[in-house]
């Protein structure tokens, strides 16, 4: 399986309680990270508009709840929703042909967007109820486009937030890797080589105290990345030295602030 270019999470909608053990930080300065959402026009057959708005609200907020409670210094914002007509789900089946099609007929905004420091854009698309077909939650492929994303209406929340993680290179957890026959080690040989400075070899997701970080592959979930200064159950999220993802989007945000990481 290639690495980076279709990425999954499977997560039940569990919620924590006074377990989760957060750091105190203080962000005054906050990365605004506009997104465009565009959406097949399909959508408006199953559902109102203002139904599609409060999904991807409810994703953005969920974003933002994670961003704080890892002390990452950056804030989501829903730019707008665009209806995307003609757009064939039996021959857009994946993110490299549906993000052509947007990138042609939406060149202006696209362009708009590239050009920036902090914007992104995605497809926001409804397996349940359509012929689009998207293997899992969302997909990503951060050395193709590393602002561009798909995410499944249907699933949890805080599937935007993994995959935007994976625009950041933000990575799963090592079991995850070793099920696909991944190591850290081979990771040089799915990472195309003028990327690999950019995957760190701290930027790992990991599971503490029988759930998983945002990245993770897990049945539970808690909504933070990892981190060694976070702790569920008593049980640290993270380690400095390989899974630090709090400590990557930390310094995706800075940089882009202006700040030295």
């Amino acid at each position: 399986m290639k690495f980076m270019s279709i990425l999954a999470l499977f997560y039940s909608l569990h919620t924590f309680a006074s377990e989760l053990e957060l750091p105190t930080c203080e962000m005054e300065n906050k990365l605004v990270t506009p997104i465009t959402f565009f959406a097949p026009e399909s959508l408006r057959e199953e559902y109102e508009d203002s139904a599609v708005k409060f999904v991807i609200e409810g994703m953005v907020s969920k974003s933002n709840e994670i961003l704080d409670n890892s002390c990452i210094p950056m804030q989501r914002e829903l730019k707008e929703i665009i209806y995307v007509s003609g757009f064939d789900t039996e021959i857009f089946q994946d993110i490299y042909a549906a993000g052509n099609y947007i990138d042609y007929y939406y060149e202006d905004k696209v362009s708009q967007i590239q050009r920036s420091h902090s914007e992104f854009y995605g497809l926001v698309v409804s397996t349940t109820y359509s012929d689009f077909e998207l293997e899992y939650c969302g997909a990503t492929d951060v050395s193709a486009n590393d602002r561009f994303f798909v995410v499944d209406m249907h699933c949890p929340k805080m599937v935007l937030e993994h995959e935007l993680g994976h625009l950041a290179w933000a990575m799963h957890d090592m079991d995850t890797l070793a099920e696909q026959g991944l190591s850290l080690y081979e990771l040089d040989d799915v990472v195309p080589f003028y990327d690999r400075d950019k995957a760190k070899s701290y930027a790992f997701a990991y599971q503490c105290g029988g759930k998983g970080t945002v990245m993770s592959y897990a049945e539970d979930y808690i909504p933070v990345y990892s981190s060694p200064d976070i702790k569920h159950n008593g049980v640290v999220c993270g380690d400095p030295d390989f899974a630090n993802n709090a400590k990557v989007l930390r310094d995706y945000a800075l940089e882009r602030l202006g700040e030295k990481p």
